[in-house]
């Protein structure tokens, strides 16, 4: 009898519908996230969103995208994938935080999807439950809900992209009807190159991904009981390129973030207590996630404490278990510890990260490797649930919808405290009322309100918790940092409410332990510059007391040591920068106080110092910025010492600096507006003198450019005051 070569024609029809059924379970995930997340398109900038999108400057021109790849110490963090995509995200709706929170939300959910196919591949029982209490829990909100932690998202999708692609290069599954290993790649070297491309995009992401490989060679331990030379072999490369790039973050961290000292002089015993214990607890608020804060008060870590030696032995118990217990309960428990572990690795203490000073933990932290528990935790209670799954078919989704409904819903809760700085401030006082930088946070977040009363309340508590830690720890530097800027803090409320005495008390105070700081730590830059400062605030308030010699003192203090930075470091822009700036307020103070001519000679000194950082800098737009608004400057102040000529001079250099900056980037509404505006400038001077025809031309020069403003902004009511202030002229 002939066989029939036809196809069964209901296997397509089945393969369709499973199709389908996988794109209805994807999209219920995005939809969970979507109820949980959509919130946080109300929300604003927190902590360090000022940083990474505010106040970074390479977010606005080529020349930034450029050197957020190629110079390091353009960000604090060589992530140049998070901050191109902040770059663009810039060029597409500037700093409105809608945009910014959709994206980080779509990204979650896009990881969400990976996990859930990721699981799936690997046969996890309860795949789509895992992926989906990955989705909605209430760990993640802090990574999901602030903008900053987009290197999270992204680097998340980016890793589980790359071990995707990497099970399709080198299946786990085993091949029929031998039951060994596979010896040669299943699908190409294709995947293998493209697991290598999304693995260092997840690396240029975020270096906790560096984990990658070691977490594929768990899982081939997982499956196949062993790991082979071979499987090593593949993923050298992998090591290779991980490992660089993460020694790139160590010493970043270091040297741009400034994690060293003190505060993180830690020993290796000390160490080891950390990473026990910061097991425990991400486990623990996996397991039940309350209270969950932005920063956790800091553990004191003590090795002559016998019961801190219980969590690193506790750790280690629960592994050797799960060891001995392989053949019994197999190897999935073991693996999804290990994976846990090893994605923590490092966060967990044996490596210097900058918000050390604050607390070990963060929830930020677990964002990836808590899909390995959530795997975990799904895969037992889906084994649970199919005992009897056959009796009561309504048991698997009742039981799901108990797991992730109180997760969702507190989960949505936290996404509000999120809304900006003091909701998340107040909220950390609830758990840890000492906390300093709650405390310091919320002085400045109020004092931007205008709500003086309550921000000085902050700033004075913020110090009188570091001035005793200060004196019963003398050589914490770190405390010695936060004091300081306590007062500076005290001292700015101060001088908003009209009390220049006592803000000058405050910023002598700043001043003197910014000066100790110097002489301990003489080789310190960060010191001797925040210690400049400091002589800058306190001449800046001298001037406003009227003790105009003091003041100048000073100012001249803050100049010498700035160029002594300059000299030591002359191919560091920053002290350039600011030295000129020193110079450029040291003017406006004497400009306000009468002293035109003293004023006009230090705007000279910026001007010389901003011109050559212009000169070797072309493409830098900031720089050519701050030169026209010396040249500004410097106008105003030789129009006041009734010198005409030199003012049409410094008008024209503005001006020609402003027609360049409007060419190199006709994108930018800002640098038309401030073209139109010296227009404005040169017109009312052109006007004092008696050059009415050149004075209109001036004048409608500006009218053109901000009409044509207003037409592409209608509802940006600073662009039609401006062009109503130039009619008006």
């Amino acid at each position: 009898m002939q066989r029939s070569n036809q196809a069964n024609p209901s296997e397509p029809a089945a393969r369709l519908s499973a199709r389908r059924r996988s794109w209805l379970w994807g999209a219920a995930l995005v939809l969970l996230v979507t109820i949980v997340y959509w919130s946080t398109l109300d929300n604003g900038f927190i902590s360090d969103d000022w940083f990474y999108l505010r106040d970074n400057g390479a977010l606005r021109t080529a020349s930034g995208l450029w050197n957020i790849w190629f110079k390091l110490g353009t960000t604090e963090q060589y992530y140049p994938l998070v901050h191109s995509a902040f770059w663009a995200e810039y060029h597409l709706w500037e700093l409105d935080p809608r945009g910014y929170h959709i994206v980080n939300f779509l990204l979650h959910a896009t990881a969400a999807v990976l996990a859930w196919r990721l699981l799936v591949r690997l046969e996890v029982p309860g795949a789509w439950l895992a992926a989906a209490i990955f989705a909605v829990h209430p760990v993640e909100v802090e990574s999901v809900a602030w903008a900053s932690e987009r290197k999270n998202v992204l680097s998340c999708v980016f890793a589980l992209g790359s071990i995707l692609a990497y099970l399709r290069f080198l299946p786990t599954e085993v091949p029929k009807p031998s039951d060994a290993p596979p010896s040669t790649p299943g699908s190409g070297w294709r995947y293998y190159a493209l697991a290598m491309v999304l693995y260092v995009a997840a690396l240029l992401s975020k270096t906790v991904t560096v984990s990658v490989p070691a977490v594929l060679l768990v899982i081939y331990w997982w499956k196949w009981g062993r790991v082979s030379w071979h499987d090593v072999k593949r993923l050298i490369p992998f090591f290779a390129v991980g490992l660089a790039l993460a020694y790139v973050t160590v010493w970043m961290e270091k040297t741009f973030v400034g994690a060293e000292g003190e505060g993180w002089d830690l020993s290796l015993l000390e160490r080891v207590l950390i990473a026990g214990r910061a097991l425990w607890f991400y486990a623990g608020k996996l397991a039940w996630p309350h209270p969950l804060v932005f920063f956790y008060p800091r553990w004191v870590i003590d090795t002559h404490q016998w019961w801190q030696y219980l969590f690193p032995l506790a750790a280690v118990g629960v592994i050797v278990g799960l060891w001995l217990a392989r053949a019994r309960i197999g190897r999935g428990p073991l693996a999804a510890v290990l994976i846990f572990a090893g994605v923590l690795t490092p966060a967990l203490g044996f490596f210097n990260i900058y918000p050390f000073r604050y607390s070990f933990v963060a929830d930020h932290y677990q964002y990836h490797a808590s899909i390995a528990l959530a795997a975990l935790a799904a895969a037992g209670a889906a084994l649970v649930v199919e005992r009897f799954a056959t009796q009561a078919r309504w048991l698997a989704p009742l039981a799901a919808a108990a797991m992730l409904f109180p997760l969702a819903l507190v989960a949505h809760q936290k996404t509000y405290l999120y809304k900006d700085d003091i909701p998340l401030d107040q909220d950390i006082l609830t758990l840890d009322p000492d906390s300093w930088i709650a405390h310091f946070n919320l002085g400045i977040s109020f004092r931007d309100r205008g709500m003086y009363d309550e921000s000085m309340f902050h700033s004075i508590k913020s110090i009188e918790i570091r001035e005793p830690q200060v004196r019963d720890n003398p050589t914490r530097s770190d405390y010695q940092v936060d004091l300081a800027w306590g007062y500076v803090d005290l001292g700015a409320v101060q001088e908003k409410i009209g009390r220049l005495a006592e803000a000058e008390a405050s910023h002598r105070r700043a001043l003197e332990v910014r000066e100790q700081l110097t002489r301990d730590y003489p080789k310190v830059v960060k010191y001797q510059f925040a210690y400049s400062t400091s002589c800058v605030d306190v001449g800046t308030l001298l001037f406003a007391l009227d003790r105009p010699s003091e003041a100048e003192s000073s100012f001249r203090k803050a100049i010498e040591v700035r160029e002594k930075l300059v000299r030591e470091n002359p191919t560091t822009m920053d002290h350039q920068v600011s030295l000129a700036e020193t110079y450029k307020t040291l003017g406006r103070s004497q400009q306000t106080h009468g002293r035109s001519a003293d004023a006009a000679g230090s705007y000279i000194k910026a001007i010389g110092i901003q011109e050559n950082l212009a000169r070797e800098n072309p493409t830098i737009s900031e720089y050519q910025d701050g030169l026209a608004w010396s040249y500004m400057d410097l106008a105003a102040s030789q129009r006041q010492i009734g010198l005409p000529a030199e003012v049409g001079v410094a008008h024209r250099k503005a001006l020609d600096i402003r027609e360049q900056l409007v060419r190199d980037n006709p994108t930018i509404d800002k640098y038309r507006n401030l073209f139109a505006g010296t227009y404005v400038d040169v017109g009312m001077r052109e006007h004092e003198m008696d050059q009415g025809a050149k004075a209109e031309g001036s004048f409608q020069k500006a009218i053109e450019i901000r009409e044509q403003l207003v037409r592409e902004n209608p509802k940006v009511n600073d662009y039609q005051e401006g062009l109503a202030w130039s009619y008006l002229h």
